[in-house]
């Protein structure tokens, strides 16, 4: 009797660890079909232009609202692109008197979409809070970006927008 009972849990016992290694091997290949075979397959099909370059930003003096701007930044963007994934970093200083003053560090998501980009900063910076939204459309040859920034302001303390033009910079 007690060799039964023994069998059986044991019995149990195998099926289980069966099944967590089973499920183990299947989100293994799910996380590999999803994170490396469809983004390739995706970047092999994909047949837009290539953004994944080096941008700088230019912006105008005013924002949506008709305000000057607190601070003038110079900011460039690092893009990488997988199909019309984009992803990537930035990095924003602000320049006084010929030395930087401030820096925020941005980890970049978005897209594009026909001739469309939309792009997303964050600061990657947990103590820090920074957030700017693009709207772009790509123009002239491919090296231009035109459309709007929606930002937080830090100084004045809201969300404001301005123009901007995103220039490829050379390799």
């Amino acid at each position: 009797m007690a060799d039964e009972t023994f069998c059986a849990n044991t019995s149990t016992l195998v099926t289980i660890v069966i099944s967590v290694i089973a499920s183990i091997i299947t989100l293994g290949i799910v996380l590999i079909w999803n994170k490396m075979i469809i983004p390739f397959i995706e970047t092999l099909l994909y047949k837009g232009i290539y953004v994944g370059e080096k941008w700088t930003i230019e912006m105008g003096d005013q924002t949506a609202d008709q305000t000057p701007l607190s601070a003038t930044r110079n900011t460039v963007l690092e893009i990488k692109q997988r199909a019309n994934k984009l992803s990537g970093k930035a990095t924003s200083s602000l320049i006084l008197d010929n030395e930087t003053s401030d820096c925020i560090f941005y980890n970049i998501e978005g897209e594009i979409k026909d001739r469309f980009v939309t792009l997303f900063l964050k600061c990657s910076t947990r103590s820090r809070m920074a957030y700017s939204t693009f709207l772009l459309e790509i123009v002239s040859d491919g090296s231009l970006m035109k459309g709007y920034r929606t930002f937080y302001g830090l100084k004045r303390e809201r969300i404001n927008a301005i123009a901007c033009t995103l220039k490829k910079l050379p390799n």
